[in-house]
């Protein structure tokens, strides 16, 4: 075998192993490109349900500061909150979301009942009023109850999605 055939053959050789660690880099750095793109996602999703679940204890709190009144923006905000629970977050979380409001306005309902009524500077107090505060008594108790099960869910919502980063 000459030294022409030898230099060939080197040269293919070289050639074919140069092409071969070019495609094994290429392929090393395209996957390490996805796994960035996918955690990227998945910080994403993390930020957005976390930020939906501070929303959705912050439109409670606001529920139960005003006695379960409501204007028509906080109606509209209430609407887009639970479209993005039925969006984001799990059925189940949802549910008691929904649960947990119903108590808010039950316990709000009757409390106001047993409030004084105030008609510019005079407050008029009714009779029969201490029945209701009763009711909101024995009623906030079940309010607490959902939500504390509710910010546990999400809270364990929340670890699940970090898991999986």
């Amino acid at each position: 075998m000459g030294d022409k055939t030898f230099a060939l053959i080197t040269l293919a050789l070289t050639s074919f192993f140069g092409l071969l660690v070019t495609i094994v880099t290429n392929r090393l750095t395209a996957g390490r490109g996805d796994r960035e793109f996918k955690r990227e996602l998945k910080r994403e999703k993390l930020e957005a349900t976390r930020t939906l679940y501070e929303d959705a204890l912050f439109m409670l709190e606001r529920l139960v500061i005003s006695l379960g009144r409501g204007d028509k923006v906080g109606q509209d905000e209430f609407t887009r909150l639970m479209a993005r629970l039925s969006l984001r977050s799990t059925a189940g979380i949802k549910r008691l979301y929904e649960q947990t409001v119903e108590s808010a306005q039950d316990w709000a309902a009757q409390y106001r009942k047993s409030q004084p009524e105030q008609m510019g500077e005079i407050l008029f107090y009714k009779s029969g009023v201490q029945k209701y505060a009763q009711e909101a008594e024995s009623l906030y108790p079940k309010f607490q109850a959902n939500l504390a099960k509710l910010e546990t869910i999400m809270i364990e919502h929340i670890s699940n999605i970090e898991s999986e980063m």
